[in-house]
Parts: structure tokens; sequence; C-alpha cells
């Protein structure tokens, strides 16, 4: 039997869906021509499910007739409850809005720009300060995170390869007796690339993320800073479905913004160590263009935003020494523990009038270790960091490691 879609969004089944009616007795055997094979059978695509074809009813075990239902049955106890059985591309679709998500993620004051924040506007140990100019700047970064959610709908796990490449310009815009406020400006491109997997089946993600955003940073001589910074994405996707042999959508347009708030302080301490306690809030939202995928899915967007929290303390060494020419060279090394936890409930993408719903785990500690040189009366500078994190909630499930290297010239 070859059933064919009308364009129905598909629902899920209880008897199913007659489309054989025996009216007497029958040895007739059916066999279902699907779209693809679900636990040695053959299954077919409507909507946000998919069907797999059975003799005799629920509610009726001895009709004869033969049904398409949507039924995961437990093998273990075919008798017991039921649930819905999605189509393999589903959970493409529910991880699709994280996926985004894991590109508009701000960095850190520090993974941006390096040490500047203390060179900037503190006095030198030779009482010297350091010479002006605005830095031009340069960074990459690349990251593999793997995602299992707290809650998901239809069970996904997911990972995301990132890198992106972002470059600023940092200007002075005001300098009193207790620091500067310095603006800028910044573009970004790159890529995350996300393979999926769930019981119902596996795909893969990859979208392209280029963009532009602003900073505005103070630096007290105290040592205290306040950074925040604002940017905005725009996302070309492609989607497909491994265990279908499709590509789900191509080209598929979104857009992200992201924006954050970091303050912290820095403790001098004996010698030349520092600690420094920071807190930073970070909000983000994508969204993507609605969709209908090759099998009649309405594909759309929800509610997919961020809010996250973050707790850090470093614990920095910094040198500093003048060369034969006289000019100052500076080196700052660095060890960071933070704590970071997700106020709000994930990702919910709509298939059809069917709601899938992502939530990641919400708790999260991570270390990092960096450093940074710089040269010339701090006119060139070269920094870089690794950084590793993992959920807490249940340890090592979803867990993340990547690093950064950027530079700066001032000109």
């Amino acid at each position: 039997i070859k059933v064919i879609g009308l364009g129905g969004g598909g629902a899920q089944t209880v008897d199913g869906i007659k489309i054989v009616d025996v009216g007497g007795v029958s040895a007739g055997t059916f066999n279902l021509q699907g779209d693809y094979v679900f636990q040695g059978d053959q299954a077919v695509v409507a909507g946000a499910y998919a069907y797999r074809l059975y003799q005799n009813g629920v509610s009726t075990p001895a009709d004869g007739d033969w049904y398409l239902r949507s039924a995961l049955i437990n093998p273990v106890d075919p008798g017991g409850p039921t649930s819905p059985l999605y189509s393999p591309a589903v959970p493409v679709y529910e991880a699709y809005a994280g996926v985004l998500q894991s590109f508009t993620q701000l960095g850190t004051l520090q993974q941006r720009i390096g040490n500047r924040s203390w060179t900037v506007a503190d006095q030198s140990a030779t009482g010297s300060t350091t010479q002006g100019g605005n830095p031009v700047w340069g960074r990459i970064e690349a990251s593999h995170s793997e995602f299992e959610p707290g809650t998901s709908t239809t069970g996904t796990d997911y990972d995301a390869d990132l890198w992106r490449l972002q470059a600023g310009l940092d200007m002075l815009l005001s300098e009193t007796a207790s620091g500067m406020l310095v603006g800028g400006l910044t573009v970004h491109y790159g890529t995350v690339k996300s393979d999926v997997s769930s019981s119902f089946g596996t795909g893969s993600i990859e979208a392209t993320g280029y963009g532009f955003g602003g900073t505005l940073t103070w630096y007290g001589k105290n040592g205290f800073y306040v950074d925040t910074q604002a940017e905005l994405t725009w996302f070309d996707s492609d989607l497909s479905s491994a265990t279908l042999g499709k590509k789900l959508a191509d080209g598929n347009n979104g857009f992200g913004y992201g924006l954050g708030i970091e303050a912290g302080q820095k403790i001098a301490l004996h010698g030349n160590w520092s600690l420094t306690p920071q807190a930073q809030l970070s909000y983000a939202s994508v969204d993507f263009d609605s969709f209908t995928d090759p099998y009649g899915a309405l594909v759309s967007n929800d509610s997919s935003d961020s809010l996250t929290g973050r707790l850090g303390l470093s614990a920095d060494y910094e040198s500093e020494w003048k060369g034969s020419a006289g000019q100052t060279s500076r080196s700052h090394v660095y060890g960071i523990a933070n704590l970071y936890y997700d106020f709000l409930d994930g990702t919910d993408v709509d298939v059809s009038g069917t709601r899938l719903t992502s939530k990641p785990q919400q708790l999260w500690g991570g270390f990092g270790v960096g450093g940074s040189l710089s040269w010339a009366d701090d006119h060139y500078s070269v920094h870089g960091e690794l950084l590793a994190r993992t959920s807490l909630e249940d340890f090592g499930d979803s867990h993340a490691f990547g690093g950064s290297v950027g530079f700066s010239v001032k000109w």
C-alpha cells in the first residue's frame, strides 16, 4: 500500500486511520510502502508524525481491518501505554533554535580584548601611563559543545561545532580623573554545524552567521570596570535528515541578537598577583523564517530566548619590563572559574500545530586559563584563552570546550 499525503498536518491517533476495511474474514496481508524504516517496519511521514501499518483496531482488537497509527510501542511491554511516533525530521526542528542560540552567546571582556582592561587606564609599575591610540583588534574563536537538554519533547541530543571571526575598532570617548570611557564597533562572521540525534531519527544543521555590534566600556583607575555589548546576527541555514535522506530546508533565513553587561573589580594582592571577582548577564534571542518541509509540515519559531548569568573569579599574574629601546612590555597570565545559570525556559518550535520544547540544563560550571603579551608601549598585543565547562545538574552530560586567540594594534 502506498499512502500519499494531501498536505494535512498529521495528528496523534488512537485506533488510527482506517485504510483497509475487511467486510468478513480475510487472510490477506498488506505491506506499507513508506518514507523510511523504523524498528524494522515501513513508516510514512505526515506533518510532525510518522505512521506504521497495523491490523486490528485498538478498541476493536479483532475487527481484521488495517490502520495507520502513530504509536511508539514499548517492545518489552507491547500492551502498555504508547507515545506518539514523531517524524525523523522533528528532532532537527526541535534543535534548530538552540543551535542558532549557540552562535549568539556573548563572550567576556577578557576574551574580546585581552588585558587591555588593566593597561588602558592604569598607572604602570614605573609610574608611566600607557600611550593613547585607537586599538584595532581581531580574534578567532572555536568551540565544540554537546547538549543533552533537561527537557526535550523528542529526547533530542545535539552538538555544535562553531568557529567565529570577530574584528573591531575601539575609540576613547571620555577621560576623567576616575577613568576612561571607551566605545567600540565590531563585525563578525562564522559558522556553526550540528549533528542531531534522537530515537526518532538523526540529522544535521549547518548555519552561517554574520553581523555587527557595538561596545561601551568604563575602565576605572581603581580597577573597577563595566562592559556592555550588543550584537546583531543574520543567519543562512541548511537542515537535513539522515534518516529520511532528504534536505528539509535550504537557505532558511534567520536573525538573532545579543545584549550583555559585565562588571568586575580588580583586587591587588601581594607582588604582581591580583584577584578579579566579576559578574555578567547576557540575553540572546533568535528567530527564523517559517517554512514548509518536503512532507508538508509547517515549521515556525515560537519562543527562543535565553538569559544567562555568570559569576566568575580570576586569579591574575602581571609583569612589566622595559627593553633596550626604553619601551614597555607586559605579560599577563590568569586562571578563571565560572558558574553559569540559564534563567529562561529554553526554546519552543511549532511543527504543524505540535509544540516542541527543548530546555537546557540550567546550572553549569567552568574553568579557563589564558594570557596576553603586549610590547612597544602597548601598541601591539596578542592574547588567548582556553575554556571548558559542564552542566552540574547531571555532571558531564552537557559540556563544552573551546579557545580563542586575538591581537590588537594601536594607531
